[in-house]
C-alpha cells in the first residue's frame, strides 16, 4: 500500500451545449441530487450577498458507503470557471474546479463546449495508488457524463 493518498487528476469531455449552460448547471449545487448520480444530499451553508452559493455540504455515494464534505467556492464568471477549497469532512482534503470553453465547431446553431474537471483529494487513508487513481478517474468521468446528460437533455 502506498502512504501517499493525495491524487490530482483532470479529465475533459465535449458537451453539445454552450459554455454558459454547462457553467450554470454545474454551479447550481442544490440540484445535484436530481442529476448527479453520486450525490445524495446537498445543503447550502453560506451564500454570497448576490445569492450565489459560497459554502456547500455534500453527501455522496462512494465505493464502501457514503462520504460527507464541505467545500468553499470561488467563481470566475467571465471565464466560465470555478474552483473550490476544502472546509471539513470525511476526506483529509479535497480541491478542484471546472472550466468550460467553446469546443471545436462551436456556434450559435451548434453549441459545443469542452468541460474540464480537475480534482485533487487526500483520503487520509493508506490505499494502493493504482486503485486510488482508477477511482478518482472514474469519479471525474462519471460526473462529466452526468453533466453532459443533464445539459443535453431536451427542454420541455
Amino acid at each position: 500500500m502506498s502512504k501517499k493518498t493525495t491524487l490530482a487528476q483532470s479529465e475533459s469531455l465535449e458537451i453539445a451545449a454552450t459554455p454558459k449552460a454547462c457553467y450554470d448547471a454545474i454551479c447550481d449545487f442544490a440540484t445535484y441530487p436530481d442529476w448527479q448520480r453520486a450525490v445524495t444530499k446537498v445543503e447550502i451553508e453560506e451564500t454570497f450577498p448576490n445569492g450565489r452559493q459560497k459554502v456547500a455540504a455534500f453527501t455522496i455515494k462512494v465505493l464502501l458507503g457514503k462520504a460527507f464534505y464541505v467545500l468553499s467556492y470561488t467563481y470566475n464568471d467571465r471565464k466560465k470557471a470555478f474552483k473550490w477549497d476544502y472546509v471539513r469532512g470525511d476526506p483529509k482534503d479535497v480541491t478542484g474546479g471546472f472550466t468550460f470553453v467553446p469546443g471545436p465547431g462551436h456556434s450559435r446553431k451548434t453549441p459545443c463546449t469542452i468541460a474540464t474537471y480537475t480534482l485533487a483529494f487526500d483520503t487520509g487513508l493508506p490505499i494502493p495508488q493504482a486503485l486510488a487513481t482508477r477511482l478518482t478517474r472514474e469519479s471525474i468521468k462519471a460526473c462529466l457524463r452526468d453533466l453532459r446528460r443533464h445539459v443535453e437533455k431536451p427542454q420541455h
